[in-house]
């Protein structure tokens, strides 16, 4: 039977690895045409291992994009374009910033808005890991290598490396409230004058508490939007409209919605859906089929 163009799969950490790493993902693809992928902000960080061609990205909204065999993406407020054309097979993950400390030795600040080499904070480590990457013989062996590789640069962390607990509170409350909590009540609930917490979560995560909720809210409409890609080849599978999406999301109404994805994603919603094209005939979660 003839191979699908694309197929990316989902995998998930050992548990020890849980608060450092959210997933796993795996994407191949065969015979590709030419297509530009907008990389859209995220409250993760993406660490990302080319096991063929590189990907060649353009984060400055420029005419030049630049390849990586391997990388680290930090906290954005921006979308990225990312190229993609021919075979191509990677290896991502949804890195926390609790992980950017644990596993790389550095806070998300330091990586907030760029793009950095894996050799860069790995050295000679980001080689290895590329070579037992790439002899593996099925998704679930990649996820194996993953486990193994990233236990050990945890064991080898110093305790010493840990999250600010003021920022990290504030972190957490902004997730558990999908982007919607009053950032007066968390300056409240901190002890800290609003430009106090303001400072101390910008050293850790590179982004104001406010630019850290919008992009929050912002990713949970993403994740509803998907859906309306997904439900468009299946007629019958319910399907919300913008307004119901803003709405869950917690904006004043779509207009507001449509505002944040312009600054955040360069366009509105209805814009990326037709814009973003990529043949994904396959997702799956586990891994067993070829790597």
């Amino acid at each position: 039977m003839e191979e699908p163009a694309a197929v990316t799969v989902t995998g998930y950490p050992a548990r020890a690895l849980m608060p450092f790493v959210q997933r796993y993902h795996g994407a191949r693809f065969e015979d590709l045409a030419p297509c530009v992928h907008r990389g859209l902000p995220s409250h993760q960080l993406e660490f990302i291992i080319c096991l063929g061609q590189p990907l060649m990205i353009n984060s400055s909204g420029g005419l030049l994009a630049r390849p990586y065999a391997g990388l680290v993406g930090g906290l954005h407020r921006r979308p990225v374009n990312v190229a993609l054309h021919g075979s191509m097979r990677n290896v991502s993950l949804e890195l926390t910033p609790r992980g950017a400390r644990k596993l790389l030795g550095v806070p998300a600040a330091e990586l907030a808005g760029q793009f950095v080499d894996l050799d860069a904070l790995l050295g000679k480590g980001a080689a290895e890991l590329t070579e037992r990457l790439a002899s593996a013989t099925d998704w679930a062996a990649c996820w194996s290598v993953l486990d193994d590789s990233l236990s050990s640069l945890a064991s080898r962390a110093s305790d010493r490396i840990r999250e600010d607990a003021d920022a990290q509170h504030t972190w957490h409350r902004i997730l558990a409230s999908g982007g919607t909590v009053r950032i007066g009540d968390l300056a409240t609930e901190s002890g800290y004058s609003h430009r106090q917490l303001r400072d101390k979560f910008l050293r850790e995560y590179g982004l104001s508490p406010k630019q850290a909720a919008r992009i929050v809210r912002f990713e949970r409409s993403a994740e509803l939007v998907k859906t309306l890609g997904r439900t468009k080849h299946h007629p019958m599978a319910p399907t919300p409209s913008l307004s119901e999406i803003a709405a869950w999301c917690g904006y004043y109404d779509q207009a507001h919605m449509t505002r944040d994805w312009n600054d955040l994603a360069g366009c509105p919603p209805s814009e990326w859906l037709r814009s973003e094209n990529l043949p994904f005939v396959q997702d799956s979660d586990g891994g067993s089929g070829p790597s």
